[in-house]
């Protein structure tokens, strides 16, 4: 089975408002993959913290599995998918953190740590390329899937 994404598939989940109080939790998926690989994350979001510390705490896996088109990719290449967590206050990055897995899964626990309240967190998982090319023209960036969770305000 060959997988594939042909550009960013953007998601919004909206989760309970930012009230103090019980910490809040979303869940995440972001999946797909391209001629060669297919993978993902998938996981939890919870915003918890108040001033002067504000965090997310992320939990999941990350996963990777080669697919294995012959003809196009790498033989014996091993199958990798990167995932890219980045949170934001009105628009302005103030964390990020990333995590890979190779040919399987991988556990996650990253924290996103602000000084001011976050307010969104863009997930977004990337293949990079693993095309034989015999002209070495291999492209610079990878194939995207990207889920945006906002953390609504009360």
């Amino acid at each position: 089975m060959v997988a594939a994404v042909a550009g960013l598939l953007p998601v919004l989940f909206t989760t309970a408002p930012a009230a103090a109080g019980p910490p809040t939790r979303a869940m995440f998926v972001a999946a797909g993959g391209n001629s060669c690989d297919e993978g993902g994350t998938a996981g939890s979001l919870t915003w918890d913290g108040t001033a002067p510390i504000h965090q997310v705490h992320v939990h999941g896996v990350v996963t990777a599995r080669a697919t294995g088109a012959p003809y196009i990719c790498t033989p014996g290449s091993p199958a990798h998918t990167e995932a890219t967590y980045t949170a934001f206050t009105n628009g302005w990055i103030v964390a990020r953190q990333d995590a890979e897995a190779v040919d399987g899964t991988v556990q996650i626990d990253l924290d996103l740590v602000a000084l001011a309240v976050i307010d969104l967190v863009v997930v977004e998982v990337c293949w990079p390329p693993d095309i034989q090319n015999p002209e070495g023209t291999i492209p610079d960036r990878c194939f995207s899937d990207e889920v945006e969770i906002t953390r609504a305000r009360s």
